[in-house]
């Protein structure tokens, strides 16, 4: 099996890559294995709403897709494309050097299976990076300054304002905020609250809090968007929404002690649209992350330092319902992990859930300033 030859340290040696000992980190959609100096990234085959790395040809373009697009942000960190393939001796890594189209399938038919009698997948291969000098990190030990929030800030100016503007249109954009509130009221509705609980066998009875609370954010939210709508349509026709990184959390971000410049990893590959945002919104979701780590300041100061970078302040009100609508669409993500069969972390996903109705209920609260 793949992930088991995937756990022994011998079996990086024909790429090049050493260690004693391989750890592995199994996330949503992938299986990442830290070796030595490096880290490889094994996409799981699934297919959802936003992506479908069903196929080993599917999963060998989203490779070499994320090797391309974080080239911009995080250079010198993603390097390469690494082909398995069982053979007649077992399963062999190789280096995909020239980062030429992944195979014929994936070029000419990217859902056709592999030819017959061949079994293959694809990794993408990079720097590993220190994990204590990851942004989560820094904050919860303290250790973030604001020297290096303002290489932060400097760094994602400079991205936002050369990254590609996204082509769409004021009532389009419009209306994808529209659409996505509705989808968070589908995925915060009463049963998905019930069914969350009874599927993790909790006797307590606060899931009717936390779908009253949902709704009170709810309600919140489409009277902010309302009231946001011209908002978000001049920030489209003035051409602020760019093609810009789709998940910007603190664990992705990389501050190397000064006058190191930071990075920013694991920019989102599998959906073009989802990567098409206001640059102040991701900001809003940075910023959010942050608080919940118990570093708001953090979240303002780069609010400050990019507006003036990109001569760009937004209305206060449109940055609430940026950060109300983000809070609700992670409450929907960690309600849906509550679903999930084996449940993980259950208790932790609870606590983000009620954590994130508690944001969304304080961006839109009815007291906070509306200039």
């Amino acid at each position: 099996m793949l992930l088991d030859f995937l756990r022994s340290p011998q079996a990086y040696q024909t790429i090049g890559v050493q260690g004693e000992r391989v750890d592995t980190i199994e996330t949503h959609h992938a299986w990442v294995f830290l070796v030595g100096e490096h880290a490889l990234k094994l996409k799981k085959p699934v297919r959802s709403r936003w992506l479908d790395f069903s196929t080993a040809a599917l999963r060998g373009a989203a490779c070499r897709e994320e090797w391309r697009l974080n080239q911009a942000l995080a250079p010198g960190v993603y390097l390469g494309i690494v082909q398995a393939r069982l053979e007649a001796s077992g399963w062999v890594l190789r280096r995909k050097s020239d980062l030429s189209p992944i195979s014929s399938s994936a070029t000419a038919d990217a859902t056709a299976p592999p030819a017959a009698g061949a079994e293959e997948d694809w990794l993408v291969l990079m720097r590993r990076l220190p994990a204590h000098r990851m942004l989560d990190q820094l904050v919860l030990g303290g250790q973030v300054g604001p020297d290096a929030l303002d290489r932060l800030a400097r760094v994602l100016s400079q991205f936002w304002s050369a990254a590609p503007r996204a082509e769409v249109l004021p009532e389009a954009w419009c209306e994808r905020a529209r659409q996505a509130l509705q989808d968070h009221a589908s995925g915060l509705d009463n049963q998905a609250w019930a069914q969350a609980w009874a599927h993790s066998g909790w006797k307590d009875g606060r899931w009717a809090h936390a779908a009253q609370q949902a709704q009170q954010a709810l309600t919140g939210c489409a009277s902010l968007l309302q009231g946001c709508e011209k908002d978000l349509a001049q920030r489209a026709a003035r051409r602020r929404i760019v093609c810009g990184h789709g998940d910007l959390r603190p664990e992705h971000v990389y501050l190397p002690p000064a006058p190191g410049i930071p990075m920013v990893i694991d920019r989102l590959e599998f959906s073009a649209s989802l990567r098409e945002v206001d640059p102040f919104d991701e900001l809003a979701f940075l910023a959010m992350e942050c608080r919940r780590l118990g570093a708001a300041w953090v979240g303002r100061r780069l609010f400050a330092r990019c507006g003036r970078m990109m001569d760009d302040r937004p209305p206060h009100r449109l940055l609430r319902l940026f950060t109300a609508q983000r809070a609700l669409l992670r409450a929907r993500l960690a309600l849906a992990h509550l679903q999930e069969s084996p449940i993980r972390d259950g208790e932790r996903w609870r606590s983000w859930a009620f954590w994130y109705l508690g944001c969304a209920v304080l961006a839109t609260g009815v007291g906070a300033d509306r200039s």
